[in-house]
């Protein structure tokens, strides 16, 4: 089972600037959040948690007042990870 997201507040402020950059551009019809691990763990619970991820940061936006018709999620776990390498500053940035 994968635990509820704990955010600081340093990502909740990113989080809310992207909710008022969002807001102020209704040009921008489609945006999609991407949810992004690194490879320790089994295939299955990072495939999982990069969607819970991912789906957590829309809900967060919805929870703003973005439509949720604008907005998609998707996890991609180490498929496609921030930081490509295999070191502490890659595993900060892709967090498992």
């Amino acid at each position: 089972m994968v635990k509820q997201p704990h955010y600081s507040r340093r990502q909740l402020a990113a989080a809310g600037r992207l909710a008022r950059l969002i807001s102020q551009h209704p040009e921008y019809i489609h945006i999609e959040v991407e949810g992004h691990t690194d490879e320790r763990g089994p295939d299955w619970f990072n495939d999982k948690l990069s969607q819970d991820r991912a789906d957590s940061v829309l809900e967060f936006l919805v929870s703003r007042g973005i439509k949720r018709s604008r907005l998609s999620a998707r996890g991609l776990w180490q498929s496609k990870p921030l930081v490509e390498r295999n070191t502490e500053y890659a595993w900060y940035m892709n967090p498992a």
